[in-house]
C-alpha cells in the first residue's frame, strides 16, 4: 500500500469522502461492460469496487453523515444482487 499525501484532505471525513468517490467511480467504470455481458471480468471488477466501497461506508461511518439510500446496507444488497 503506498500512502499518498492529499492536500483536499483536512479531516476524517475528508478522507472518506475521497474513498467514497474512488470506489464508486471504479464502480461506474465498469457499468457498460457488465450490461453488455461479454466478459466476466468486468462483473468481478464491479462486484470488488462495491465491497471495496462498502468497506470504505461503514469504516468510515461514525465520520460521516450519509442519506439513507447510500446506506452500507443498501450497497451490500446491491453486491450480492450482482452475485
Amino acid at each position: 500500500m503506498t500512502n499518498k499525501f492529499n492536500p483536499r484532505a483536512k479531516t476524517v471525513a475528508d478522507w472518506a469522502h475521497i474513498g467514497i468517490d474512488k470506489h464508486f467511480h471504479k464502480v461506474l467504470k465498469h457499468e457498460a461492460g457488465v450490461l453488455l455481458d461479454q466478459d466476466t471480468e468486468e462483473l468481478h471488477q464491479i462486484r470488488v469496487g462495491m465491497r471495496r466501497l462498502r468497506s470504505t461506508l461503514t469504516g468510515f461511518a461514525p465520520a460521516l453523515t450519509m442519506p439513507k439510500s447510500a446506506d452500507q446496507k443498501r450497497v451490500g444488497n446491491l453486491g450480492r444482487i450482482l452475485g
